[in-house]
């Protein structure tokens, strides 16, 4: 039964709207009629006038709200976070990422293991402790150089030099090396440094 009363619902809604459309103007005009009688010819001429310039307004004032983007939708962004706790959760970040990292095989028990063969070194070598360089080396441009970089910059429009971050970060754009995990806690150390020195 309620199956029957939606498709009826659904067969005469667009009937219904035109009806209550309808049973308003009708109602606008009768209030209008009530307005007007009574009144001079110059009277209803400012009458409508007024009515006309209210309409115009309200018109306008609809369209510049709409044409405003997120006008109708409050917004509820959060205020930038300042450079200092920016720094600090860019670091908190990259310790983490350098914290989840397997440590980095061995070199010298590697070495000991196949210093028989030049080939099979350079083969374990390749496989083992570059590729985890590699990775870590990938991870870092991929998650964290860009903003890295950034946030050095804002340090330094902020006066705020360190030397040893400069060198760090330059040494982090080179091919990976064993060093790379020890540079990347280096350039953690002073951007935890340097954000501390701001005001």
């Amino acid at each position: 039964m309620r199956e029957w009363y939606v498709k009826q619902w659904n067969d005469i809604k667009g009937n219904v709207k035109f009806a209550v459309l309808a049973f308003l103007a009708s109602a606008a005009l009768t209030a209008v009629g009530l307005l007007t009688r009574g009144l001079a010819s110059w009277q209803q001429a400012i009458l409508w006038f007024i009515l006309g310039i209210l309409l115009v307004w309200a018109i306008a004032v609809t369209v510049m709200l709409r044409s405003k983007p997120g006008a109708d939708v409050p917004s509820h962004q959060l205020p930038e976070a300042s450079l200092r706790g920016r720094v600090f959760i860019f670091c908190n970040e990259l310790s983490a990422y350098v914290g989840k990292r397997k440590t980095r095989p061995d070199e010298e028990k590697l070495y000991a293991q196949f210093k028989d063969s030049k080939t099979l070194f350079a083969k374990h070598y390749d496989a083992e402790i570059q590729s985890w360089d590699d990775k870590l080396s990938a991870g870092y441009w991929l998650y964290f150089r860009e903003r890295a970089v950034n946030l050095r910059h804002e340090l330094v429009l902020s006066d705020v030099r360190d030397n040893d971050l400069d060198e760090a970060l330059s040494a982090l754009e080179r091919p990976p090396k064993g060093d790379y995990l020890n540079i990347l806690q280096t350039v953690v150390e002073r951007l935890r440094y340097a954000a501390s020195t701001l005001p």
